[in-house]
């Protein structure tokens, strides 16, 4: 096979008719050995069309000769049967180049018959119907060889119009993506981009359970358990078309140009599960649209957090955030999805919800308003007088999640009782922690400071 040479750039790959192709490129591998099997040869800068394709193979094809038809190089065949761990090719770059997927692909952008197959995949663009995998193995290969002949790290992906995105491969463990566009999204072998911190900026926009979460349509919801022990999830099931779970947005807490984030637990239902599930933030109706924000998922059967980051250049009309069954890809009888817990929310960087700090409270009455304040309230003047500290919340779109928690110490003095409203009193030098449970905030501890 040899090394260093490029595929590109400026060709295009497609077919207007007649005989079909078996794979716009055919990579023969190295014979029994991982020496000058590939590493620095490129394929980039091409455009491979989708006209007239067949949804059946590829686009690239890896496989050996089969020499027992035809008599020479010109006449041979792939062999797409025999996977020899003996055969290599390694350290081949595939990068920036155009896929166009049509119908409804059935093999991945690469399909390998040989165990042996590192490729680097860096920022490609595609466009129509998804791909499967961005590289299949043939049935034959069972498991993927571990070895570190040529490196098969995973670089960044995109897709146009956000179509689902195919999965890195259909044995696990071929490579960690990177994947700063959160592209891949609900992929179990994909870290999150996105760093976790806390930022002074943080604003919320909505914070609400599966439960308290809209409906519109015939949509149905059933409570069920969610990942944190309670029963504040639901099983989402959809009927018919322009069936979601649907929130118009207030108009009061959205910030024009500023980056914020759409955080929801999603997991996969038992019976009828959606595939191909949209999140999106969308100015209009699923009718008549104008599309802010959106993603198309794979619910997983494990309960998952999916950050997607959004910025709303103009705040006018009727702007909702929503979750439904994509209807270009609904093409069956896939109707449900089970829905934990969803925030939206304006920060640098994903946040945990809670405002890190301490909230003074004097000798007066305060409101303590979730997601507004810190979760720790000191209240260290002499009261007065009873005074009494009440939970509340900036909207009904932004309520505290069950697992909220407060601490609140008196380290004040005076004679008169601190009611933390109408769940306990503190008298001077005493603390509590407060927790929500879905329903309303409980005592969870209490003591002398």
């Amino acid at each position: 096979m040899g090394s260093s040479f490029q595929v590109g750039p400026r060709n295009s790959f497609f077919c207007w008719g007649g005989t079909k192709t078996k794979a716009d490129i055919w990579i023969v591998p190295n014979e029994n050995e991982s020496v000058n099997c590939g590493p620095g040869c490129i394929i980039a800068e091409n455009k491979f069309g989708n006209e007239n394709i067949d949804d059946t193979r590829p686009r690239i094809l890896i496989a050996a000769e089969d020499k027992t038809r035809g008599s020479d190089r010109q006449t041979w065949m792939p062999d797409e049967k025999n996977a020899s761990p003996k055969q290599w090719v390694t350290g081949w770059r595939i990068r920036d180049n155009l896929f166009g997927g049509g119908g409804e692909p059935k093999k991945g952008v690469v399909y390998s018959c040989i165990p042996n197959a590192k490729i680097i995949f860096d920022h490609n663009y595609y466009f129509g119907s998804a791909y499967p995998w961005l590289i299949e193995f043939a049935p034959d290969v069972k498991r993927i060889p571990v070895s570190d002949a040529g490196a098969f790290v995973y670089a960044q992906e995109r897709n146009a119009h956000n179509y689902p995105a195919q999965k890195v491969c259909n044995l696990p463990g071929y490579a960690v993506p990177f994947d700063p566009y959160a592209i891949f999204l609900g992929n179990p072998e994909v870290p999150s981009a996105w760093q976790r911190d806390n930022d002074p900026g943080y604003e919320p926009l909505v914070s609400l359970t599966g439960a308290q979460m809209p409906t519109i349509g015939t949509t149905k919801v059933t409570a069920v358990e969610d990942a944190h022990g309670g029963r504040n999830a639901v099983l989402v099931e959809f009927a018919q078309e322009g069936d979601a779970l649907s929130l118009r947005l207030d108009h009061k807490y959205l910030r024009e140009g500023k980056v914020g984030f759409i955080e929801v637990e999603l997991k996969k239902a038992e019976q009828k599960p959606v595939s191909n599930l949209q999140v999106w933030i969308v100015r209009g109706n699923p009718y008549d649209y104008d599309r802010v924000c959106s993603r198309i998922l794979d619910p997983q059967e494990g309960w998952q957090r999916i950050t997607i980051p959004f910025v709303i250049s103009k705040a006018e009309g009727d702007i909702s955030f929503m979750i439904k069954p994509d209807r270009f890809y609904s093409k069956t009888k896939q109707s449900a999805v089970i829905c934990g817990n969803v925030r939206l929310y304006y920060a640098s960087c994903p946040q945990s919800g809670e405002r890190k700090g301490v909230k003074e409270v004097g000798d007066a009455d305060a409101d303590i308003v979730f997601g507004r304040d810190p979760t720790i309230i000191s209240v260290a003047e002499p009261l007065t007088a009873d005074r009494t500290l009440r939970f509340s919340t900036l909207s009904a779109s932004i309520q505290p999640l069950p697992g909220s928690q407060y601490r609140i110490a008196r380290s004040g003095g005076g004679n008169a009782k601190l009611h933390i409203a109408d769940i306990t009193t503190l008298d001077a030098n005493e603390w509590c922690d407060v927790v929500y449970t879905g329903k309303k905030f409980v005592l969870t501890a209490k003591g002398k400071l």
